[in-house]
């Protein structure tokens, strides 16, 4: 995985989230912003910023109503069904779950038996969703709040604190939150 071309927030739209109004940080906040993006990327196993260049899956198919995508679509894709152009929710309808549903009409047909079907998609986004860019926004704060003087130290999986309180965080150190988050765009092999 390349490292992200592409930070997923801004300097000025974490500064704004937190109340930040000087710029004595505003390296080290936008060095966290960078490298926030790229563990993101890491952590999602996908590309999340836009690039310019495109993934076209493959597939043979016999007779099914229903395609599992690998992961969740950047944009409406192109597909094709034995080289024939589909048109998104007239041909074939993406479901929430990843489903690459052919259809015709109000119905649930079956793909071309034996047909091959390209899907073609964009890698990364052209505009951060705002999910991840929230997300993005409060792991860098995180980040931020550990590396300042008087923070903790990253990378602590496990931490009691003063008032005997637990804190356990995941492998990456990402946010219970920012887990939650990233899981819908992880791409699952």
């Amino acid at each position: 995985m390349a490292a992200a071309t592409v930070d997923l927030t801004t300097l000025a739209l974490v500064k704004s989230h937190s109340g930040i109004t000087v710029a004595t940080d505003d390296t080290l906040i936008q060095e966290l912003i960078t490298s926030v993006s790229t563990l993101f990327e890491g952590y999602c196993r996908r590309t999340l910023a836009q690039v310019a260049s495109v993934n076209t899956i493959y597939r043979t198919v016999s007779g099914q109503k229903v395609i599992v995508l690998d992961e969740w679509p950047n944009a409406t894709p192109i597909i094709t069904e034995d080289s024939t152009a589909l048109v998104n929710n007239t041909d074939y309808e993406i479901l929430d779950d990843r489903r690459l549903v052919r259809i015709s009409g109000d119905s649930d047909i079956e793909w071309t038996a034996g047909g091959k079907i390209d899907v073609t998609v964009h890698e990364g986004y052209a505009t951060t969703p705002p999910d991840l860019n929230l997300a993005c926004r409060e792991q860098t704060l995180f980040a931020f709040q550990q590396t300042h003087p008087g923070g903790r130290r990253l990378g602590v999986t496990d931490r009691q604190s003063p008032t005997g309180s637990q804190e356990t965080f995941t492998e990456y150190g990402l946010l219970p939150t920012v887990v939650a988050t990233l899981d819908r765009y992880r791409r699952r092999f």
